[in-house]
C-alpha cells in the first residue's frame, strides 16, 4: 500500500510533466509560427538575415 508520502510526490512528478508537456507544446506552436514567418518573407522577396532570425529564434527561447 503506498504512503501518503509517495502520493504526494507522485502528484508534483504529475504536475511537473504535464507544465513541462505544455512548455514543449507551446515551443512547437512558436516554431511553427517561425517556420511560417520565414517562408512568407522569404516567398515576399524579403529574405531574413541572419541576425533577424537569430532575434526571433532568442524572442521564442524567452517566452518559454
Amino acid at each position: 500500500m503506498p504512503t501518503k508520502t509517495t502520493n504526494t510526490e507522485a502528484t508534483k512528478l504529475k504536475a511537473e510533466v504535464t507544465a513541462l508537456s505544455d512548455k514543449v507544446t507551446y515551443i512547437y506552436k512558436r516554431l511553427g509560427g517561425l517556420r511560417y514567418h520565414v517562408i512568407q518573407e522569404s516567398a515576399n522577396g524579403n529574405d531574413l538575415g541572419p541576425t533577424d532570425f537569430v532575434r526571433l529564434v532568442d524572442n521564442i527561447i524567452d517566452e518559454a
